[in-house]
């Protein structure tokens, strides 16, 4: 299924980091950290200001952005995968 997000929106994938035992061992699911940041997976076209003009979203595919972890974030769910659709807004920065 393909996703589309319309104006000043993007598709992301959380990244997710397993917790992990000094030995290495892989805890269960209790032990999973959620983070606030996500690998870009499709950006709308901008949005427009008060005379018409379109001002793009900043971030591309493939960006791992930081976003606010009290942001608005709708959850969707694609062929069985997770995704957070957020507006550019939420977004903090760009990892380099």
């Amino acid at each position: 299924m393909q996703y589309r997000p319309l104006y000043d929106h993007i598709l992301a994938k959380q990244i997710v980091h397993e917790a992990k035992s000094s030995f290495g061992i892989i805890l269960n699911s209790t032990g999973v950290e959620e983070t606030t940041t996500a690998t870009v997976v499709a950006v709308g076209t901008g949005s427009k200001n008060s005379l018409g003009k379109v001002i793009p979203v900043g971030v591309n595919v493939g960006d791992v952005v930081s976003f606010s972890p009290d942001a608005a974030v709708h959850r969707v769910t694609l062929d069985g995968t997770e995704y957070l659709v957020m507006r550019k807004d939420c977004i903090l920065g760009v990892q380099e």
